[in-house]
């Protein structure tokens, strides 16, 4: 599974057009802020959905059915009837979309996760943020201070 993600996320990144955009959706959100984990997310959420529509739409087609339909018959001749064909492709439809619904479901606990170490990070570095503000502040009062007691002497 990690690899398959692994592998997607690489493809994403790397495809010409689709990679370009997903790169800057990334750059707008670090840019905001973020990791840019939602970036990703979003992308993967997409493409999931976009897959299954493209999938739908071609089985649902005339040459599809047709070529369905020649497929069917020569596999029962093959198999002389002993499989049927249509049976085994709705068990493989019903795989097919368990499949879907797992990803997205993990994609989306993912994205959760992400978003919540995010925030978590975002909170840290403000913490550091105000830390080293403070030490600053307390870095140039004493540099201040040494300077007007030299003055001083």
């Amino acid at each position: 599974m990690l690899g398959l993600i692994a592998g997607t996320l690489t493809g994403l990144l790397f495809a010409p057009k689709r990679g370009s955009q997903l790169r800057e959706k990334i750059i707008k959100e670090r840019r905001e802020g973020g990791l840019g984990h939602k970036a990703i997310a979003d992308d993967l959420s997409e493409m999931v959905e976009e897959i299954s529509s493209i999938v739908k739409d071609v089985a649902k087609s005339e040459p599809a059915k047709d070529f369905w339909a020649k497929t069917n018959k020569a596999f029962n001749d093959f198999t002389e009837g002993n499989i049927d064909l249509d049976q085994w492709v709705k068990e493989a439809h019903k795989k097919a979309d368990l499949f879907k619904k797992t990803a997205s479901k993990y994609v989306n606990e993912r994205k959760k996760e992400a978003i919540e170490i995010g925030e978590k990070t975002k909170k840290k570095v403000k913490r550091v943020a105000k830390r080293v503000t403070s030490v600053k502040k307390v870095a140039s009062r004493k540099v201040v201070s040494k300077k007007s007691s030299k003055r001083q002497v």
